[in-house]
Order: C-alpha cells, then structure tokens, then sequence
C-alpha cells in the first residue's frame, strides 16, 4: 500500500513538472502587446502603406495583394544608445528606468526572404502621431532581427541554458551598433540574449546568454574602440524606406519645376525689357 501511494505521489510530481516545464517553454516573450495599448488601430492604418513599400518593387503583384501584416507578432523594443545602457548597467537602474522609457518602438516581422528579412517600425513622432518605417536586412543583418521572425527560439536558448525561474521578459534595440537584446528579468539579477547584425565585431556569439558583468564589458569595449573611430561603420545591412520619402519624391520634382518656370518668367521678361531698350 505504502509503495503505491510512493508511486502516486511520484508520478504526481511528475507530472506537475512536466506540465510548468511545458509552460516555461512556451512562455511568449511578448510581455507588452500592441493588440492592448491604444497604438494598435493606428498601426494597423499603416498596413496598405507597408506592404506596397515591401512589395512594390516585386514583379510579383499577386504577392503583394494576398500578403497580410500580423500584428501580433509585433515585439515592443525600448531604443537605448550604448552609453544609456552602460549608465543604467553600472547604476543597476536598467529594469527601472525601462517603466518610464518613453522612446520605444514596435518591430514588426512582414515577409521572409532568400537573402534576408523585410520588417516594419511603428514609432511616435515628438508631436505623439505614429509613423513608420520598413526595412529590409541584408543576409548579414538578418542576425539582428531573427528572435523576431523566430519566437520560439528564445525559450529553447533559456531552456538550454537552464533558465527557469524568470520575472518578464523585454527586448531592448542598440541601434548605433545595430545590436538587439532580450532582457531577462530573474529573481536576483538580469541576464541578456544578444542578436547583433555583426557579431563577429562585437566578439559575441547571437542566441547566447551573457550575464550583466560580461554585457558591461562589451559595451565599454565598444565604446573605447569607437573612441578612436566607428568599428561598426562601412555601410548599413539594412535598407529603410521612410513613409516620408514618399512625398518627398513628389515634393521634390514639383519644387525644381516652379523653380525652373519662375526661372524662365524672369529670363522672358529680362529679354523683352532689352529687346525694347533697344
């Protein structure tokens, strides 16, 4: 009797392990929600807008016209320069200042492509009216933006690297070394998932996890060896397209138009002033 109750008891745990181990892994990562904040109905304004930016250079129109935007896939980014981060790191005010952080955007995966990725921003402009931009990574800058197009893939690095017991997490974008992070809120400390466009300048390897110490230590080198000149420049692995690039193709032309007419009004006038001079 005794043994049998031994064995309940033990498959009951069992099975009590297995259920929160399951829910840890799928464990979505998407802490903040575009679907709940007011933002939602005016980025799904934008999707007409952002798939003709993605596609309207495709010879493929069927593609554009049946392609649709998720956005609840969008992941919530807070923007930081390397120098905030290492401020916050050293000050241990990282999650902290996070709640107030106000300059934050909205990635949105869109389309998978052979050579890389076509994704969409969501962002305030300083007035508070939203607006957009598309990108599209070269296979390079893909790196930085794969946990964005690969969700699943954050709970398997933290289940193999035996991470169990966490609080949140967030994903945090260094866009001066175009470098995104995701945050892990522990019980006692942080730890961070790095997806870097150029890993290998960095000296990090994506998808790994890096404690706050040794994220500290590449930030600082970073910022010594940008001291004495930009490691990371030489070209972007992305191309963006600004929704205002747009008016400016029409702004533009229409401008050097009058300027020319006006041009050529002052020129007539001119000669018609000699011709009676004379």
């Amino acid at each position: 009797m005794k043994k049998g109750i031994s064995i309940l008891i033990c498959c009951l745990l069992f099975m009590v392990f297995s259920v929160s181990a399951f829910a840890q892994s799928n464990y979505d990562f998407r802490n903040d929600r575009i679907e709940d904040t007011e933002e939602y109905d005016g980025a799904v304004a934008f999707e007409d807008e952002i798939l003709a930016d993605i596609y309207g250079t495709s010879s493929d129109e069927k593609t554009c016209l049946s392609a649709k935007v998720d956005f609840t896939d969008a992941v919530k980014t807070y923007n930081y320069t390397p120098q905030e981060l290492l401020d916050n790191l050293s000050e241990n005010t990282l999650l902290s200042t996070k709640q107030s952080n106000a300059n934050y955007s909205w990635k949105i995966p869109v389309n998978v492509r052979s050579d890389g990725y076509d994704y969409a921003v969501i962002y305030r402009l300083p007035d508070g009216t939203l607006s957009y931009y598309t990108a599209s990574t070269t296979s390079n800058g893909a790196e930085q933006v794969d946990y964005l197009f690969n969700q699943a893939q954050i709970s398997e690095i933290m289940s193999q690297g035996q991470i169990s017991d966490f609080q949140n997490l967030y994903a945090f974008t260094i866009s001066q070394i175009n470098m995104d992070l995701i945050v892990i809120e522990n019980q006692s400390d942080i730890s961070f998932i790095p997806f870097a466009s150029r890993p290998d300048l960095l000296e990090i390897k994506n998808g790994s996890i890096y404690t706050m110490e040794e994220i500290t230590e590449i930030i600082n080198k970073y910022l010594s060896e940008a001291s004495l000149g930009d490691p990371l420049s030489g070209g972007s692995p992305f191309a963006t397209r600004n929704n205002s690039v747009k008016y400016m193709s029409v702004v533009l032309p229409v401008a050097i138009l009058v300027l020319l007419i006006v041009l050529l009004i002052r020129y007539r006038k001119r000669n018609k002033i000699f011709r009676e001079g004379n």
